[in-house]
C-alpha cells in the first residue's frame, strides 16, 4: 500500500476544501499516509457554458495525473464530463452532499416571492432554463467567479441561485434563503458529489480509494452520468438529471430545453430496475427531441 500519494486539485477555496475532505477520509483508513497537494491554476473561461470550454477545469487537473505528477484528481461531480480520458477511471465517489440548488437574496425569501421583472444572477444554462420555466418574467443576469465572488456580485441583484453543497462545505449556509425542490429545479448530473479519478492501470491507488466509495451515492451519480452520456449532453448543457434512492426505490428526474421546448421526464421503480428505468428515461427524452 502506498505511503505517499499525490493529489491534483484546482486552487479555489471550494476545491481545496473538497480535497481536504478526501484526505481526511483516506487518513481514517490509512493514518500514516502522506499526501502532497498539487494545486492547478485553471484559466478563467470567457463563458462558463460555452461548449468549447466543456471540461476546462477538469482536463487541466486530470493532465497532472496522466503526466504522473499526481496519483489522483479531485473533482466536483457536476463539472466532470460524462466521458473521461481513455486512460482514466472514476475510483471513488464520496457520500453525496445535498444536491439541491438554493436561492439567495438579501430582500426576498423565494423565487416565487420575487416581483415581476426582478433580476437573478446565474451563468448556468440549466438554472436559467428552470428559472425561466418557473418565472418567465424574471431577468437573468450573467454572474461568474468563485462562490464568494458570486455572493458579493449577487448583493446588487434581487437574488442568485447556487449549489447548496458548495455553500455548505464553505460554511456559508446562513446565506441561503430557500432550498429548491429537485423536481422543480432539477440539479446538474452529479451535483453535490466529490469524485476521485486516477489511472485505470493504477490498481494500488484504486484499491486504496475503494473504502471511500459510497455505494448509494455512486449508484445515483452513475445513473445521472449515463443519461447525460447517452444523450450527448454534458455538465454545461441545459439539462438537469437527478437520481435518488429511498426505501430501495429509485426515482429519476430529468429536465432539459431542446429547440425552445421544455422536456420533463420522471421514472420511479425498484432499485433492481435501474438499467431499464435509465434506458426508459433516455428513450423518452430522445423521442421528445425527435430522434426516435
Amino acid at each position: 500500500m502506498l505511503s505517499d500519494i499525490g493529489i491534483a486539485t484546482r486552487n479555489s477555496p471550494l476545491a481545496l476544501k473538497q480535497t481536504h475532505a478526501v484526505i481526511d477520509a483516506l487518513k481514517l483508513h490509512f493514518p500514516k499516509l502522506h499526501p502532497t497537494i498539487h494545486e492547478v491554476h485553471t484559466r478563467k473561461p470567457e463563458r462558463l457554458d460555452d461548449g468549447g470550454l466543456k471540461g476546462v477545469f477538469t482536463k487541466a487537473i486530470d493532465e497532472v495525473v496522466l503526466s504522473g505528477t499526481a496519483d489522483i484528481a479531485i473533482h466536483s461531480g457536476k463539472d466532470l464530463p460524462s466521458e473521461l480520458d481513455q486512460d482514466l477511471c472514476i475510483a471513488a465517489i464520496l457520500k453525496r452532499a445535498d444536491p439541491r440548488d438554493v436561492f439567495i437574496s438579501q430582500h426576498y425569501t423565494s423565487i416565487e416571492s420575487l416581483p415581476k421583472g426582478a433580476t437573478i444572477g446565474s451563468s448556468s444554462l440549466r438554472r436559467k432554463m428552470f428559472i425561466q420555466h418557473l418565472r418567465p418574467d424574471i431577468t437573468l443576469v450573467p454572474i461568474q467567479g468563485n462562490i464568494h465572488t458570486r455572493l458579493e456580485k449577487g448583493a446588487a441583484l434581487d437574488g442568485i441561485v447556487l449549489a447548496a453543497a458548495g455553500l455548505c462545505r464553505l460554511g456559508l449556509e446562513a446565506s441561503i434563503q430557500a432550498y429548491l425542490n429537485t423536481d422543480i429545479m432539477v440539479p446538474a448530473a452529479s451535483q453535490g458529489a466529490i469524485i476521485v479519478t486516477c489511472k485505470k492501470k493504477d490498481h494500488s491507488v484504486i484499491n486504496m480509494l475503494a473504502p471511500l466509495n459510497d455505494a448509494l451515492s455512486a449508484h445515483c451519480v452513475m445513473v445521472e452520468r449515463q443519461i447525460c452520456h447517452a444523450l450527448s449532453l454534458d455538465c454545461h448543457a441545459p439539462i438537469g438529471v437527478h437520481a435518488s434512492i429511498q426505501n430501495k426505490m429509485l426515482t429519476i428526474h430529468a429536465g432539459l430545453l431542446w429547440e425552445q421546448q421544455f422536456i420533463a421526464v420522471e421514472q420511479q421503480g425498484a432499485l433492481e430496475q435501474t438499467q431499464s428505468m435509465t434506458a426508459q428515461v433516455i428513450a423518452e427524452i430522445e423521442q421528445k427531441r425527435g430522434f426516435i
